[in-house]
C-alpha cells in the first residue's frame, strides 16, 4: 500500500507519502491493530533518540496491491 501520513515535529506539521505491509484494509483497522507497521512509520519519521511523543496519522490510503490471499482452509486441515 502507498499512503499518506502526517506527523509533527518541533511544533510542525508535515505530511509525507510512504509505502506500507499490512494485513489490515483500512485506516482505523492498521492504525489500532497493526503494531509493527505504526511502529516501522514511527522509525522512518522519528531518530533513535527522540524524547518527543511519536505520533504518527495514516491520512489516507492512496494504492492497494494485492500480494497474495491467505489459505483459510488449509490453516483448518492443520490443526
Amino acid at each position: 500500500m502507498t499512503v499518506e501520513i502526517s506527523y509533527i515535529k518541533n511544533k510542525t506539521s508535515y505530511k509525507k507519502q510512504t509505502w506500507i505491509v499490512s494485513k489490515q484494509a483500512t485506516l482505523a483497522d492498521i492504525m489500532e491493530k497493526d503494531k509493527r507497521t505504526m511502529k516501522m512509520l514511527e522509525d522512518l519519521v522519528y531518530k533513535k533518540g527522540s524524547r518527543t511523543v511519536k505520533k504518527v496519522v495514516i491520512d489516507k490510503i492512496l494504492t492497494k496491491l494485492s500480494l497474495g490471499k491467505e489459505n483459510k482452509s488449509a490453516m483448518h486441515e492443520a490443526r
